[in-house]
C-alpha cells in the first residue's frame, strides 16, 4: 500500500465533495466524546462554531467545553445540545 502525500489528501476531499470542517468535527468527537447521538453531537459542534464571529473558538475547545459541561457542569449530552449556539459559544471563550 502506498502512503498518500498531504497534496492527495486534499484533492481526494475536493473530489469526493468531502467538508473539511464537518470531518475535523466528525474526528474529534469520535476520539474524545463518548456519546450516545453521534450525529447530534457533530451537528451542534457544527452549529457553535458556524455562529462565532470571533474566529477565536477551535473545533478543539468547542469539544473541550462540551467535554467540560458533561462532565464539571452536570448537564446531558442531550441537555447541551438543546443550547442555543450563542450561549454555548459564551461559555466556550472561557477555554481560550
Amino acid at each position: 500500500m502506498t502512503q498518500r502525500t498531504y497534496r492527495e489528501y486534499v484533492e481526494l476531499a475536493r473530489k469526493e465533495n468531502i467538508d473539511l470542517v464537518k470531518l475535523r468535527i466528525a474526528l474529534e468527537v469520535d476520539n474524545r466524546i463518548i456519546c450516545s447521538n453521534f450525529e447530534r453531537v457533530c451537528k451542534f459542534i457544527y452549529g457553535c462554531y458556524i455562529v462565532d464571529r470571533t474566529g477565536k473558538l477551535t473545533i478543539q475547545v468547542l469539544v473541550d467545553t462540551f467535554l467540560n459541561f458533561e462532565t464539571n457542569e452536570e448537564f446531558t449530552e442531550e441537555e447541551i445540545c438543546d443550547m442555543r449556539e450563542y450561549k454555548f459559544n459564551d461559555r466556550a471563550m472561557y477555554f481560550i
